[in-house]
């Protein structure tokens, strides 16, 4: 008796799943679906008006979590939160206006499943799929080859990304080699809060052979192994309150962020990042968060050049080649090092209106998630002791040596 009630159960729900899949189909007829069998409600369930959106983070992403449940902290995870961003919008932004994260910087966070992996065909997230967000300033197009062009109309030609333009760089050696985002970044790791599932050294033995690798136990690998990183220097923004004169004097060749904020920079590179220190004490890759605040209303000047950041961020440059960085290029770079003079400088801030010595001086200026270098730590580096003379001797001497 009991054998037959189960069966008798399991007809009626097959029955009802596959009386609303053809009462779905009768509008969503295009729309197919091969994941593990599931019916239409058993993702989508149904709601007072009519079924609810499986993977919105809004209703906790109920249709796919009941079933994936270890991916449930994704829902608090920061690629939803964007807490750091927020943090750092808020700061810089909030006495213009406190809504401005919301109103020109919320395109990429996380807000449903289907994000990254689609909403029907259904599948697990390929470089492309993380190249949506991690574009422009963030890391990511970074790893494939490309980096940023100048906002500016002239630049906008080559290569299009997510409806921005990009130059040709040298891509990182995991992706020549067909390695992928995932390869380094799971979902098991981001659903527990972490950047990575693996690092350098989980994969790479450092040969204690080559010089480099002896007396550099406090840096990040990519301090030396990062072939270039892209740098945004005096991000400006500029806003346009009932100003369609100054928008079309100032703004209308700019890239538009909103309605009537534009953003632009004073100076791109796309060399050897700056260095200083991230929040594990590893010397590291940072780049610039300086940022400036022009305002117009009613077509007149409100604001100008007004500071409103001078942060930088230590990250980790997606561009990895083997053996890329000389001895000279840490030890021998006031720029890499924050500790250039005034006199060295090409660039007069002073002079153009901006209220800043040099954005390589230090003086001045934070890391949000580390530290610049100290001045002792800076004075160390640039000692050249009897040992760094050496040791540059023998690098030479194998370099000329394998040469022959």
């Amino acid at each position: 008796m009991l054998k037959k009630l189960i069966i008798l159960l399991f007809l009626m729900i097959a029955f009802t799943s596959l009386s609303y899949a053809n009462e779905c189909a009768e509008c969503h007829k295009n729309v197919k679906v091969e994941h593990f069998k599931a019916s239409c409600i058993d993702c989508h369930a149904k709601t007072e008006k009519h079924f609810s959106r499986a993977a919105d983070f809004e209703i906790s992403a109920s249709g796919c979590i009941k079933c994936h449940s270890d991916y449930e902290s994704m829902l608090g995870s920061k690629m939803h939160t964007r807490e750091d961003e927020k943090r750092w919008a808020s700061g810089a932004f909030d006495s213009y206006d406190k809504k401005f994260f919301d109103k020109n910087c919320s395109g990429c966070h996380v807000s449903s499943c289907s994000d990254c992996h689609g909403i029907h065909e259904i599948s697990k997230p390929k470089t492309d799929t993380c190249l949506k967000c991690h574009n422009d300033h963030a890391t990511g197009v970074d790893f494939i080859g490309y980096a940023p062009r100048p906002q500016a109309e002239k630049y906008q030609r080559g290569k299009v990304i997510d409806d921005k333009h990009y130059l040709r760089m040298l891509p990182d050696l995991h992706f020549e080699n067909g390695m992928s985002c995932a390869d380094c970044h799971s979902m098991a790791s981001l659903a527990k809060g972490e950047s990575s599932s693996k690092s350098c050294v989980d994969c790479h033995s450092p040969d204690k052979r080559v010089l480099e690798h002896n007396n550099h136990e406090k840096l990040e690998c990519e301090t030396c192994h990062a072939s270039w990183g892209y740098s945004e220097f005096g991000t400006y923004y500029l806003s346009f309150d009932n100003s369609k004169k100054r928008y079309k004097q100032y703004g209308s060749r700019l890239e538009p962020l909103s309605k009537n904020v534009v953003r632009s920079a004073i100076l791109h590179e796309y060399q050897a990042p700056v260095m200083g220190v991230n929040n594990v004490g590893m010397i590291s890759a940072i780049r610039p968060f300086i940022t400036m605040l022009t305002q117009f209303k009613d077509n007149k000047v409100v604001k100008e050049n007004e500071i409103v950041s001078k942060s930088w961020g230590a990250y980790s440059p997606h561009t990895t080649r083997r053996g890329v960085r000389g001895c000279e290029s840490c030890h021998d770079n006031d720029k890499r090092l924050m500790n250039l003079s005034k006199e060295d400088d090409t660039l007069d801030l002073m002079k153009a209106g901006i209220d800043m010595e040099s954005f390589w001086n230090k003086d001045g200026q934070t890391v949000y998630n580390g530290r610049l270098l100290s001045d002792n730590e800076i004075k160390k580096i640039k000692n050249k002791s009897q040992k760094y003379k050496q040791e540059t001797i023998e690098k030479w001497q194998g370099i000329l040596e394998r040469m022959k």
